[in-house]
This record gives C-alpha cells, sequence and structure tokens, in this order.
C-alpha cells in the first residue's frame, strides 16, 4: 500500500508539472497570435514552460518530491510578478494565481504554504506600494484584449486549481486507506499477542497448580496437604481469569455471571464431588468486569464458597450457596455472597478474627476500594461486600 502512495505521488506530480507547463505554452501561443501581445508576456509564458519541463525532467531522475514543490512554487512566483508587471500591476488578473500558489503549498507541503502565503502578502503589498504611471507603461494587455486575457487567465487557473486539489483528494483517500490498513493489522497483531499471553499466562497457572498437587502428594500431614489445596485453588480462580479472556472477542472485560458459574461449579465438584446435592443460586445480570476487578474479587468469592463448603454445608452435602451482584452507579457494585449452613461459631468475632482467609478477604475488599460486612440477620454464613470497578486512576490513587 505504501508503493501504492509513493507511485500515485509521482504521477501526481508529474501531472501537475505538466499542467503547469502546457498551460502557459498554450497561452504564450494565444497572446502572441490571439491578442497580438509581442512583448514580454509570451516571451515569460514560454520560459515558464520551459522551466516546468526541466523540473519534470529533474524529478525523474531524482524523484525528490521537496525540491519540485519548491522549484515549482518559486517558479511560478517569480512568472506571476513579472506578467502582473507586464499587465497591469495590482489590477492584473494574474494575481489570480497567487491563492492558488498558496493553497497549493498548504495542500502539498504545509510548511511551504506558510513560507510562500508570507511572501505572496509581501508581493501584494508592495505591488499595491509601487503602482503608478511606470507600472501602467509596462502594460502590453491592450483594452481590447483585456477581456480575452482575463478569460484565459482565469480558465487556467481554475483548471490547475482543480487538477491540483483533484490529485491532493486522491492521495487524502489513498492516506486514509493505508492508515486503516495499517491500524487494522496492528489491532490483529495485538488481539494475536493477547490471546497468546493470557493462554500463557493460563497454562503457566495450571503448571504452578499440578507442582503443587504433586508436591503436596508427598506429604503425610493432612493439615499441610490442605494449605497445599486451597492454595490450588486460588491459582485456580486467576487462571479461569485468562482462561475466560483467551476465549472471549474482547480482551478487557470478563462476563462475572459464567465466571461464576465456572468458578464455583468447580470448586463444588472438587470439594464434594460428583454425588451432592447442593444447589447454587447465582444472580449476576449482565455484568461484565475487568481483570484487574475480576481476580481480587474472584478470590474473595473463592474463600467464601470453599469456606461454606468446608465448613458451613456439612457432611450430608445438602445446602445452597447464594451469590448475587448489584450495579449501583458506575464504578460501585455490592455482592451478596453466603449459605444456608452452621454459619461462623458464636466464639469467632469476625472483626478481630486472625484467620488468614477472613484477613485475606478483607485485604481483597480493600484493593478494591471497598468494604466487607457479616450479614448477621440471615441463616448461614453471609456476606456484603461494596466495591469498585478497579481502574488506572484508582490505583494510582
Amino acid at each position: 500500500m505504501k508503493k501504492e502512495l509513493k507511485e500515485h505521488q509521482k504521477i501526481a506530480t508529474r501531472n501537475i508539472v505538466l499542467y503547469a507547463a502546457l498551460a502557459p505554452l498554450i497561452l504564450a501561443f494565444v497572446s502572441y497570435w490571439g491578442m497580438g501581445i509581442h512583448g514580454y508576456i509570451p516571451v515569460i509564458f514560454l520560459a515558464f514552460s520551459f522551466s516546468n519541463l526541466l523540473i519534470l525532467y529533474q524529478f525523474y531522475k531524482t524523484e525528490n518530491l521537496i525540491r519540485v514543490y519548491f522549484q515549482g512554487s518559486t517558479l511560478i512566483f517569480v512568472a506571476i510578478v513579472l506578467i502582473n508587471v507586464c499587465s497591469g500591476g495590482i489590477d492584473g488578473v494574474f494575481s489570480f494565481f497567487i491563492p492558488i500558489m498558496v493553497l497549493s503549498g498548504y495542500s502539498m507541503r504545509k510548511k511551504y504554504g506558510r513560507f510562500w502565503l508570507a511572501m505572496s502578502i509581501l508581493y501584494l503589498i508592495v505591488f499595491y506600494w509601487i503602482d503608478g504611471p511606470l507600472i501602467r507603461e509596462m502594460n502590453e494587455v491592450g483594452p481590447q484584449a483585456r477581456p480575452f486575457f482575463i478569460f484565459l487567465t482565469l480558465m487556467t487557473g481554475t483548471i490547475i486549481l482543480g487538477a491540483i486539489y483533484g490529485e491532493y483528494l486522491v492521495e487524502l483517500i489513498l492516506h486514509g486507506k493505508i492508515k486503516t490498513k495499517l491500524l487494522k493489522a496492528k489491532n490483529q497483531e495485538n488481539e494475536i499477542l493477547l490471546k497468546e499471553i493470557h493462554h500463557r499466562v493460563k497454562n503457566n497457572m495450571q503448571v504452578i497448580s499440578g507442582l503443587l498437587s504433586l508436591q503436596s502428594s508427598f506429604i503425610d500431614d493432612p493439615k499441610i496437604r490442605e494449605y497445599f489445596k486451597v492454595s490450588q485453588d486460588r491459582i485456580k480462580t486467576m487462571g479461569i481469569v485468562h482462561e475466560m479472556l483467551y476465549e472471549e472477542s474482547d480482551f478487557t472485560m470478563i462476563n462475572f455471571h459464567e465466571y461464576l458459574k465456572r468458578l464455583v461449579g468447580q470448586l463444588i465438584l472438587s470439594m464434594k464431588g460428583n454425588d451432592h446435592n447442593i444447589e447454587l443460586e447465582i444472580c449476576v445480570d449482565d455484568v461484565s468486569l475487568n481483570i484487574d476487578t475480576a481476580i481480587p474479587l474472584g478470590i474473595i468469592i473463592n474463600e467464601i464458597v470453599t469456606n461454606s463448603l468446608k465448613h458451613g454445608i456439612t457432611s450430608s452435602n445438602e445446602g445452597k450457596i447464594t451469590i448475587g451482584i448489584e450495579k449501583l452507579n458506575h464504578p460501585y457494585f455490592v455482592l451478596y455472597i453466603g449459605d444456608d449452613g452452621m454459619g461462623l461459631p458464636l466464639e469467632m468475632d469476625f472483626a478481630q478474627s486472625k484467620s488468614f482467609g477472613l484477613n485475606l478477604i478483607k485485604s481483597l475488599s480493600r484493593q478494591l476500594n471497598g468494604e466487607i460486612e457479616h450479614d448477621v440477620d440471615k441463616k448461614g454464613l453471609h456476606f456484603v461486600v461494596q466495591f469498585q470497578e478497579v481502574t488506572k486512576r484508582n490505583i494510582e490513587t
């Protein structure tokens, strides 16, 4: 695509220089034979046409666009000054080419447009200042030829202006197409890279979980083996997030309803086996959270559900776990989670507990700029967690 743009720039420059060479050539012949102007004007037109052909030849040798723009602008500026001197000064219609030169300078190279804008304003001021008998004496366009000379000048200027901006618009369109294609290709590369990153993180977590499982098989102490098992579940909680991000087209947000089904379903299966009568009720409607929020919130839920399955819902394997997330005004949410099991032991004070799991829950709640409360009015163990979706801004804060 870049080759296509470069080729178009080459063709566009060639066409514009050709217009600039052929138009004054026609004006030279028409002014000499058609209007009887036998002074400097036809010579200037011929010299201008020949100079443009030299610029075109040089361009084909070097393909230096900047040099062509500057040489062409300088040439037309000098030609405009000379022809205006010979066609009426400030009243000369050839001043019409001044805005064309300025506009073409802005189109092709903006910095050159500014330069020629300044030069053109200076030119107009000088011509206005020196306008007088001397300029009128040098006027080669007589009263009879003047209307036709004006007509040809305006016609030529309009054609050149259309040619310049026609080519410029095509170049803009090509630029837009190239940028769109490059951005699309870059986005596709980024998507593939992100998918690969999430896939590798998930695989690495599976490896870590497998190593913990292997290591725990050599441990005789049931309590220590249980610690390993809990750590495996925490790692799996994070792994599910990366697995879902790998599977989804959106690499930034997690569908939390689907996440909870996978997470809690795996926990129940892992801790209670296939033969259980545990009811899982998830009330999460259209809640999607980013990875910085989903992982700490997932670990909170993992800790609470693990505690429910281990201590709340007894060996009868019958019970109910409820999880709900309510959207408030962005970025605020409320998590309701609990079971209908045994609840906390009477002697345990939730606020003062030194349990690692409960302290982890409290710490992660603070990480989410939230608070956790123990709901004592319901049967079993229930928590209410008010939290915010984590963004880069509130992480830095």
